[in-house]
């Protein structure tokens, strides 16, 4: 992912100053949802796209109805991680700092989590247009998981990464469908159903 807004180090300063969570009030949510409303999804839209990335394939209507429930909130520290993981460039437990590691994890450096363990059938829908999770953070997660866990590995052109769920029709057609059938292979259901 792209360092951007990590640049600033903001994880710090922004536990500092909301020490429960960031974005948490009730409030927030119903003003955003109101704004992305009358705009007709245009500032939600510009919004995201700060944050996710910016693609032709993002319905602002969608994006305005996805406010209602957005933004949801989060912990800082689950942003200060990310913020690690994005500087640091490994993929690692959260650090703590040489003390708090030593207390948390009993070594000095926060320990990496080993994609070479992993058993689960993976798959990769990657957004060309996704500031979040691009292409080349998916070709090193590719590179570290054993081959026989990669069912699949796809990338969708001028994708960002709310298009997934706030995406037009068309780029919803592109993509779920294949989900579907991995999901059919890989997990099925006792019922046939799933979701249309």
């Amino acid at each position: 992912a792209s360092a951007g807004l990590t640049d600033l180090r903001l994880g710090l300063l922004l536990e500092s100053i909301f020490p429960f969570g960031f974005l948490t009030w009730s409030g927030l949510r119903e003003a955003a949802s109101t704004l992305c409303h009358l705009t007709e999804g245009i500032i939600c839209q510009l919004g995201s796209g700060i944050v996710t990335g910016y693609s032709q394939e993002d319905d602002s209507e969608a994006i305005a109805n996805v406010s209602a429930h957005f933004p949801a909130g989060t912990s800082v520290k689950a942003m200060e991680h990310y913020e690690q993981l994005i500087l640091s460039n490994r993929f690692q437990e959260y650090d703590y700092g040489a003390e708090g590691n030593l207390k948390s994890y009993g070594t000095r450096e926060p320990p990496q989590f080993d994609f070479g363990q992993a058993q689960v059938p993976t798959a990769f829908f990657i957004g060309t247009s996704d500031d979040l999770g691009d292409p080349v953070d998916e070709e090193r997660a590719a590179a570290e998981l054993p081959k026989s866990t990669l069912v699949f590995k796809g990338s969708f052109p001028d994708y960002s990464h709310i298009t997934w769920m706030a995406g037009t029709w068309s780029s919803f057609q592109a993509w779920f469908p294949r989900l579907q059938e991995l999901l059919r292979k890989y997990h099925p259901l006792e019922s046939p159903q799933l979701i249309v």
